[in-house]
């Protein structure tokens, strides 16, 4: 038998009588060759210099004819096809690498390749060519486990990877899927056939679905952020039930109370609120459109409006609407305030003791039923005389003015009051040395109502600097001198005047648990508290808070250029 060449790297296959005395130096050589096979790593190949015949560029195709001579000896120029792992370079479009025997009409051969295509740009694809079979497609930029068989194929080992686990930590990762096309990736249960993820890379509609009809998707997320973008989100058309949010019992997927039902069916489209509607926000917009409120027919409470106790509990009634055929009414059981215009036309029924302590207008006074008040004319209500020259007490239905000074009490300290009980032991408004306080019951305390203008100290609105500076860990407090538990408290961090921090500008402020602590970037660091005393804040740490910068970075504040600030409502 004559030597012959292995088909695949080329090991020397010595004849039967051949070579005597010289034996050892082959065998020496194809443990070299066998060596370079396993132990070649890494080859970085210049497509277009690939080291000499028989391996060859050809440009017209372009296509790198990759050979393998049988006088190629181990880690020569001219052996790199016998290299395990093999990274292509130099070369900028895509090209085909053609996986040949001892010249290019050898084809067919077997051998296994590590392959990364470091070719230049996104587009510079290497097609691997046996021969006469099938081919693989490698990615600008990716690796592959490949190998060529007897039949002219090329294919890929890990075509179908089994892993019980995916490890990205030693580097940023990215999953490149394959461009327009309906199903580029789907997470399937092959027992099932579910779909549990899929990404669709049309151009026109590119979308990731989650689930499936017969898969339930569970956010577990504490927070889920669109701030990036506008957002829509799309239900079923023509549905009565197009979308509901429930309170479940999960896993078992039972439903329990309905919160939210939207109904998509035509003419009868509506979004339903199964509980009770908490709206924290300070402004209800429906400035768009004319808009209808239905409330219900034919019942004497079918609207109330309450106001709460510090419980949450519905304490003092302050309006109902009582839609009772023929007796349709608003019934308002505490003090009415009109800071402008009242207009009545209908019937004005005051069925309790109703108390006006001046009624004055520039010219024509006051005329209740012909009567005319606050002019050099007095009058009389119910056989009480009214007016500038008599002091004294009346009652009437209806009160009207013409003029556009309206209703004016024009007596410093005077008092605006309801019920039976008249001035400051009353409840009611009144001008305190000329400041506005109201009283809402008679056990309450005079107060001034919040508004924008206040500052701190005034009636019922605390502000102050907690703290100058950043502090160290533990407890930071100021006494607030409310005398009870705030309604509303919050606490910031504030950048003093003149100064700018990390993408902040002047005077900006930072809700107060938004800042983290530097040793640990999962625990918020400042734990802000109000009591019926005091409001401060705990801080864990000694370092420097933490913040997202405008870049995304978290970064650490310049303790120096900012403050605590510490505000409470009553």
């Amino acid at each position: 038998m004559a030597t012959t060449f292995s088909r695949g790297y080329k090991i020397k296959l010595i004849g039967t009588g051949f070579e005597a005395g010289t034996w050892g130096n082959s065998t020496n050589e194809n443990f070299k060759r066998i060596d370079q096979t396993f132990g070649g790593v890494k080859l970085n190949l210049d497509v277009q210099s690939p080291g000499g015949a028989p391996s060859v560029w050809d440009p017209t195709g372009p296509a790198l004819e990759w050979c393998l001579a049988d006088t190629s000896d181990a880690w020569e120029t001219a052996s790199s096809a016998r290299n395990r792992y093999v990274s292509f370079t130099n070369y900028s479009a895509p090209m085909t690498v053609k996986i040949r025997g001892g010249s290019v009409s050898e084809t067919n051969v077997e051998r296994i390749y590590w392959v990364t295509n470091n070719l230049t740009g996104d587009l510079s694809t290497i097609t691997f060519d046996g021969g006469s079979g099938a081919n693989v497609v490698l990615q600008q930029g990716a690796s592959a486990l490949i190998y060529s068989d007897a039949s002219g194929n090329v294919g890929e080992i890990l075509n179908t990877l089994q892993a019980a686990g995916l490890d990205f930590r030693n580097a940023d990762a990215e999953i490149n899927l394959r461009t327009l096309r309906a199903s580029a990736l789907t997470v399937v249960d092959s027992a099932t056939t579910f779909d549990y993820l899929k990404f669709r890379t049309s151009s026109s509609e590119p979308a990731i679905t989650i689930g499936s009809s017969d898969v339930e998707t569970n956010l577990a997320s504490p927070i889920v952020d669109v701030r990036g973008q506008a957002t829509r989100v799309f239900v079923k058309d023509e549905e009565a039930n197009s979308f509901n949010i429930y309170e479940g019992d999960f896993p078992t997927g039972a439903t329990g109370k309905n919160y939210i039902n939207v109904n998509t069916v035509t003419g009868s489209e509506k979004v339903t609120i199964g509980q009770d509607l908490d709206i924290d926000g300070n402004k209800i917009g429906i400035s768009t459109q004319a808009t209808d409120i239905l409330i219900k027919d034919n019942d004497a409470a079918a609207l109330e409006i309450y106001e709460v106790d510090g419980s949450g509990v519905a304490d003092v009634k302050m309006l109902t609407f009582d839609s009772t055929t023929g007796s349709e009414k608003l019934v308002v059981p505490i003090k009415l305030e009109v800071t402008g215009t009242f207009d009545v036309t209908g019937v004005a029924s005051f069925t309790g003791a109703t108390t006006f302590t001046e009624l004055v207008t520039a010219s024509a006074g006051v005329v209740i039923s012909g009567n005319k008040f606050g002019t050099s004319d007095p009058g009389t209500i119910d056989g009480q005389n009214i007016g500038v020259t008599t002091a004294s007490t009346g009652r009437f239905k209806t009160l009207e003015t013409t003029e556009t000074a309206g209703l004016h009490l024009n007596i410093a300290d005077s008092y605006a009051s309801f019920g039976a009980t008249a001035g400051a032991s009353g409840h009611g408004v009144r001008d305190d040395s000329g400041v506005l306080e109201v009283r809402n019951t008679n056990s309450d305390a005079w107060g001034q109502p919040y508004h924008t203008g206040m500052v701190s100290g005034e009636g019922s609105y605390f502000e102050a600097v907690i703290s100058a500076t950043i502090p160290g860990a533990g407890q930071v407090e100021l006494p607030h001198s409310l005398g009870s538990v705030p309604r509303l408290f919050m606490i910031v961090l504030k950048i003093q005047s003149g100064e700018t921090d990390d993408g902040f500008s002047e005077l900006a402020e930072i809700p107060f648990g938004l800042a983290i602590d530097q040793g640990n970037s999962t625990r918020p660091s400042l734990v802000g508290y109000a009591d019926s005393t005091n409001i401060g804040f705990h801080k864990h740490g000694s370092g420097t808070p933490y913040v997202v910068d405008n870049s995304g970075s978290m970064t650490q504040i310049d303790a120096a250029k900012w403050e605590i600030v510490a505000r409470a409502w009553k």
